[in-house]
């Protein structure tokens, strides 16, 4: 199993963790050590400590996808705790786009260095779509690994953002909001702007609404201005 938790807990989390799954101090830093817990135990306490559960290159020699059958590796895949699973190979990527009829779970797929030396780092990498490094933004990327997470080389097709929308006339006159440049989503409470948001980037790219008052609305502001 990988875990990964938010570096701002630091190391002192991570040895709680171990003694948890009783890795304990004199078995640490040991290839030989062991948690003492089946894997799905293990992932539930990755999960109650507030960290990401995913399966470690799970397509190796000891890996859940290449070393377990039968029932035991379908009920760990199931566990809606586990978030994602480090592949090596991208042909067991396709154990995991929800279309298998054994495990019957979409999961996030990502690659990892695993490396042993400092000639190895980077020789697999990840590229996901994040703002800050934050535990939340990696979580959301397993959430969405289709929009977010890429395993092979990014394309160099670039597509334009809206960084903000700045308000020059009319009852908001002065009023910016701020775009974070992965934005796909506006969420808020009933009454927050959400529509009208919407409405000022219909009229910014001349895309009148579908709602009668409002297009009405737009075709008046886009002769006045």
């Amino acid at each position: 199993m990988l875990a990964i938790f938010d570096p701002s807990q630091g190391t002192e989390k991570v040895n709680d963790f171990r003694a948890q799954v009783l890795i304990t101090v004199e078995k640490r830093g040991s290839t030989e050590s062991l948690a003492q817990f089946i894997v799905n135990d293990v992932i539930d306490k990755i999960c109650e400590n507030d960290g990401i559960a995913l399966l470690a290159h799970c397509d190796s020699t000891s890996g859940v996808t290449s070393e377990m059958r039968g029932q035991q590796r379908i009920e760990i895949i199931q566990n809606p705790k586990l978030l994602g699973a480090e592949i090596t190979n991208d042909d067991t990527a396709s154990f995991f786009t929800g279309s298998d009829q054994v495990y019957k779970r979409k999961l996030a797929t990502l690659k990892g260095s695993d490396s042993h030396s400092l000639a190895e780092i980077g020789r697999r990498a990840t590229y996901s779509k994040v703002g800050p490094p934050l535990i939340t933004a990696l979580r959301q990327c397993m959430y969405d690994p289709d929009t977010r997470i890429r395993t092979n080389e990014v394309p160099e097709v670039r597509y334009p953002t809206i960084r903000k929308i700045e308000i020059s006339a009319g009852f908001f006159t002065g009023q910016i909001f701020e775009l974070h440049s992965g934005l796909n989503a506006i969420l808020g409470g009933k009454g927050g702007g959400k529509s009208l948001i919407v409405e000022y980037l219909r009229f910014v790219f001349d895309q009148p609404s579908d709602i009668l008052e409002i297009e009405k609305d737009h075709v008046l502001k886009s002769t006045n201005y």
